[in-house]
């Protein structure tokens, strides 16, 4: 069931608009400590899921073998963050496989595990590369492009050719450090390479954050959208365990009498939110695992043309011991539109 998962990340992919990806036109020509860290700001105008990113590779590893790339994600700004390691948490990681060393400095596409879902808004972003990999994967080093032309060099985007956009996402670069989150800050660097994200359909797209570490995520799968007398799917990833339960609803503005989305931090899960009514499933409802971390959520759509334009949202929810004083992690949530074809 795997394939289900890839199916659906591979249809993503063919649905990408004109805009997918944002380059930046660079060459690198200077380079970072193994384990260091790459950092800019990226402002999302619409939400979108990061499929990939294309970062450029130094040339101190030595040893052929796939690269593990970490994303994390801070505060609106790395300005001022990066010496705070309890701003940021890991919003997923992406793998490059059979890598070959070189003297020269190489761009190498990394593909995310999981698509990393951006709702609109400013982040910080913070790439690291590994010293001490973890199994399968060998020590790699950034290497990126030093500022040009900068009025400033603290102001990310103040650089001739740190600033890069399009109608989705806008990059302001950047700055780089030997040490991931600590350490000496060398500023202005810029990344050399691309950010590959995907869109989705009015009739199944994702809404609102998840939380966890990497954070939970639901995707709907364009193969099966949730048309009349049919079984819709979302695909799961970043599932800590098996056992991922899921609720549905007809609102996600309201549950009961209550605004949405509700904050679950006073119930000891801060950072996580209730994203929709729970009238059409109630609280629990199963789902399938599909392999290490993914599994899938299935949705039987009642053959009645009354339902044609009806919204129906989900949310799963996952059991993550000391992930908080719930122990619970919950995904972004999933807007179904139900069509007739």
């Amino acid at each position: 069931m795997r394939a289900a998962l890839l199916t659906g990340v591979v249809l993503l992919a063919a649905n990408l608009a004109a805009q997918s990806p944002l380059v930046t036109n660079q060459t690198p020509g200077n380079q970072g400590n193994m384990g260091g860290g790459l950092y800019f700001d990226l402002q999302v105008h619409t939400f979108v899921p990061i499929t990939q990113i294309d970062t450029s590779v130094g040339n101190l590893g030595t040893i052929p073998g796939n690269l593990l790339l970490e994303i994390w994600l801070g505060p609106s700004s790395y300005v001022g963050n990066l010496g705070n390691p309890a701003a940021w948490s890991l919003a997923g990681t992406a793998l490059a496989t059979n890598y070959v060393p070189s003297a020269a400095y190489q761009q190498v596409p990394f593909t995310c595990r999981f698509p990393i879902l951006l709702p609109p808004g400013s982040y910080g972003v913070a790439l690291r590369s590994q010293n001490v990999p973890p199994a399968g994967t060998v020590r790699w080093n950034h290497a990126y492009t030093n500022g040009a032309g900068c009025t400033s060099t603290t102001i990310p985007g103040s650089c001739g050719n740190s600033l890069h956009g399009n109608a989705e996402l806008t990059l302001r670069a950047g700055a780089a450090q030997n040490l991931f989150l600590t350490g000496g800050v060398f500023q202005p660097r810029v990344l050399a390479g691309a950010i590959h994200y995907g869109f989705y359909s009015t009739v199944a797209q994702p809404y609102g954050p998840g939380c966890g570490n990497p954070p939970l995520g639901l995707l709907p799968d364009l193969a099966a959208p949730a048309i009349l007398g049919t079984t819709a799917r979302g695909l799961l990833g970043n599932c800590p365990t098996p056992i991922v339960l899921a609720s549905m609803g007809a609102s996600n503005a309201f549950w009961n009498s209550v605004p949405l989305p509700l904050s679950l931090a006073p119930h000891g899960a801060p950072g996580c939110h209730l994203l929709q009514s729970t009238d059409l499933g109630g609280w629990w409802m199963p789902t399938w695992f599909t392999g290490p971390g993914t599994a899938e959520l299935r949705f039987a759509v009642p053959n009645l043309p009354a339902l044609t334009g009806i919204h129906v949202y989900a949310q799963a929810w996952e059991n993550g011991p000391g992930v908080n004083p719930a122990n619970l992690i919950v995904s972004n949530g999933l807007d179904w539109t139900i069509t007739s074809q």
